[in-house]
């Protein structure tokens, strides 16, 4: 069983029409805090005591995780739709950095959690692909995961809704299993092998949304939560796929295996990590100014920095 707070996600629609205005609508409401940490006088990290160093953000569906806006082709491969808001962007409409680093990222139709910072050594701990020849705890591992709550419908994709789904082809445990397996994927002739993955089904709801108006389809979908500590491009929607799902709602509550969700509900909105979060994310991954990680170990973490999957990823939602 995955260790989660047990409350559940409802599908949100309105994803599809974003409204950039609404980003703004909050004002002051939307800085959860912007005062600047005490300084850390206890730890001498990368070099010198960090003062403000690290902040989260709850990352709106639609919001770009790049610095400059990527078009996006209309319906029918028509003309670029508006421009749309990235998540550097959103940061400094609300008062916080926009020059710091972003931990990883999130598709487009992904919600949730992501880090900046502006300490390259916590950048690089995240970041850094578990690999065998870096010196890799294994205490560290819960300050690499990522959980997400997913809800799927049956189906490769949107277009094949019709397809019926009643009590008596679902096996919640058989979900699970299929879904955890490895696998592995092909993207622009490079092969990406996954891991095994834990999957925990939440439950199965009908929307009526789904039904479409037809008294034979019963609108079921399903909830799932996904624990990652080394995400893949878009690797939860591929390993739904694997299972003839289709994701129609992403949403990433948990990263570094303790911040969570509840601790910054709502979408657009950002806040530092405190003191003591900071110092534990540091401490779980041994981000210390050491020879061990003057030397050739900290030369490979830089190395493989860009091979992340999912950079807290590659691509990720990407990891989505």
């Amino acid at each position: 069983m995955i260790e989660s707070s047990s409350s559940s996600l409802v599908v949100d629609e309105s994803h599809t029409n974003t409204n950039n205005d609404n980003d703004n609508d909050n004002d002051d409401s939307t800085i959860i805090h912007s005062s600047v940490p005490t300084e850390y006088s206890a730890h001498d990290i990368g070099g010198s005591p960090l003062s403000s160093s690290t902040f989260l953000v709850h990352k709106p569906v639609d919001v770009l995780c790049s610095k400059a806006e990527e078009s996006v082709l209309g319906p029918g491969g028509g003309p670029p739709g508006p421009p749309r808001q990235t998540i550097f962007e959103l940061a400094q409409s609300v008062g916080f950095p926009h020059d710091y680093n972003l931990v990883g990222r999130l598709d487009a139709a992904t919600s949730g959690l992501i880090l900046f910072t502006n300490n390259l050594r916590l950048l690089s701990a995240i970041n850094h692909p578990i690999r065998p020849h870096w010196n890799f705890k294994e205490e560290m591992l819960p300050f690499k995961e990522k959980e997400y709550v997913a809800i799927m419908r049956p189906g490769k994709s949107v277009s094949r809704h019709w397809r019926k789904f009643g009590d008596e082809s679902f096996d919640p445990v058989k979900l699970e299993e299929e879904m955890s397996k490895p696998f592995s994927f092909d993207k622009q002739g490079s092969q990406f092998a996954v891991g095994q993955s834990r999957v925990e089904f939440v439950r199965r709801f009908e929307d009526s949304k789904f039904s479409y108006g037809r008294p034979d389809v019963k609108g079921w979908c399903v909830e799932v939560r996904v624990i990652l500590s080394e995400g893949k491009h878009h690797q939860i929607r591929r390993m739904a796929r694997n299972c003839d799902y289709h994701v129609i709602n992403l949403t990433r509550v948990r990263i570094a295996g303790f911040i969570e969700i509840e601790t910054l509900p709502c979408p657009g909105t950002c806040r530092w990590l405190t003191v003591d979060e900071e110092l534990r994310l540091i401490e779980g991954l041994r981000v210390y100014k050491s020879k061990k990680l003057d030397g050739d170990d900290n030369q490979a973490m830089e190395e493989d920095e860009d091979h992340d999957g999912d950079a807290l990823g590659v691509d990720n939602e990407s990891e989505g």
